[in-house]
Order: structure tokens, then sequence, then C-alpha cells
């Protein structure tokens, strides 16, 4: 079997990132001021996806009850994962901060907060299908100024981001809910290109 590679352009730039981030922001706080509660789920839900790495159908299945932010707990329960599986996702204090002013939120403006009541609503209150997610996440990238890319990149983002910053393989894959960690390495070897890539950058700019 050939082995799995991931090219760089699957990947959002840091910058790109940054720009999509700031732009969920100020979609959450205009939304929660102006009323206006499908921008604050969209600003609310790219921030989700930024920051967790989770894929579009694990999102999509997102109850209110998966957050689990109370009692010192800080994470998010996917109960199914790719094969179906279930596994816990570790947050980031700020992301367990803006999670908590959402459910919070949630209660006043119209949604159901049941435990059992999706995360991530459509108009409607149902469920959001995977289209949605991606028509929510394209919208997002045109207000932000980005380029295209699927929905599946910010997981990439998510899982070299990570890496980076903690140089564990074993800590990506459990984040992101890889059977093998074989799998994972991959992030690993695109940050060698991307370093051999830096790299020559560099001597370029310093040539006579």
């Amino acid at each position: 079997m050939k082995p799995w590679t991931l090219p760089l352009q699957r990947f959002l730039a840091p910058e790109d990132a940054s720009r999509l981030r700031r732009w969920a922001l100020g979609a959450w706080d205009t939304g929660r001021a102006r009323g206006r509660k499908l921008l604050a789920r969209d600003g609310m839900l790219t921030m989700v996806l930024l920051d967790t790495g989770l894929r579009e159908s694990e999102v999509a299945d997102l109850h209110c009850s998966d957050v689990r932010i109370a009692k010192g707990q800080r994470h998010l329960h996917v109960r199914r994962g790719k094969g179906g599986k279930q596994r816990t996702v570790v947050l980031a204090d700020e992301t367990r901060r803006l999670l908590a002013e959402y459910l919070e939120w949630r209660q006043h403006c119209g949604w159901s907060s049941q435990p059992d009541s999706p995360l991530f609503p459509s108009s409607r209150g149902g469920r959001l299908h995977r289209s949605a997610i991606w028509r929510i996440w394209s919208g997002a990238l045109g207000a932000a100024g980005i380029q295209h890319h699927r929905v599946h990149d910010a997981r990439h983002f998510f899982a070299t981001a990570l890496y980076r910053a903690t140089r564990d393989l074993r800590l990506v894959q459990k984040q992101l809910g890889h059977q093998s960690v074989t799998t994972t390495t991959v992030y690993a070897d695109v940050l060698d290109e991307d370093l051999a890539a830096g790299m020559d950058k560099m001597l370029n700019k310093e040539a006579p």
C-alpha cells in the first residue's frame, strides 16, 4: 500500500488561520450584539473547526451535552468518530471559555438547550448537514478574504499547529482519533518539508 502523503497546499497558512479566527470572533461578537444568531453560530462553529481538529461529520453530530466544561472538565465528547469510535478532545482554555459563553447565550436566543439538542443547529433548530457546514466554512473564508480550502484543511492545520507546539505525535493522534500513530506521522513529515522550503527561501534571500 502506498504511504499516505499530504501536500502543503492542503494546509491553511498560519496567517490565514489567524485572519479566519479574527473573522470568527468578530462574527460571534457581532451576531450576539445585533441579534443575528446564525452569524453568531457561524463564528463559533468556525472557531471549533480551527481549534479542535474535528471532522465535518463530528461537528454536525455534537450535542449540547457533548461540551464537558463543568466541574473542572475541558473537553468535547465525540460520540461517533470515524468507524463509529468515541473519543475525548481536550479544549484549550480560550476555546473552553468561548464555548461556555456560547452555551449560556443559547439559553436566551430561542434554540433548545436540552442535552440532546444540536450544538450548532440549523435555522429551524435541527441538525446541520455536512453540506451546510461546508457553506458556512466557505462563507467564512470569503468574508476573511482567504482562498479556497476544504473544511478538512482546518483539521490538517490544527494537527500541524499542535505538533509544532508539543512535538508529541501520540498526543496529536489522540486528539484526532487516528487508529494508528503511523497515520499521524504525516504531519511530522510535512513539517520537515516546510522546514526545507523555509531554508531554501532564506538562503535565496541571502544570496548575493
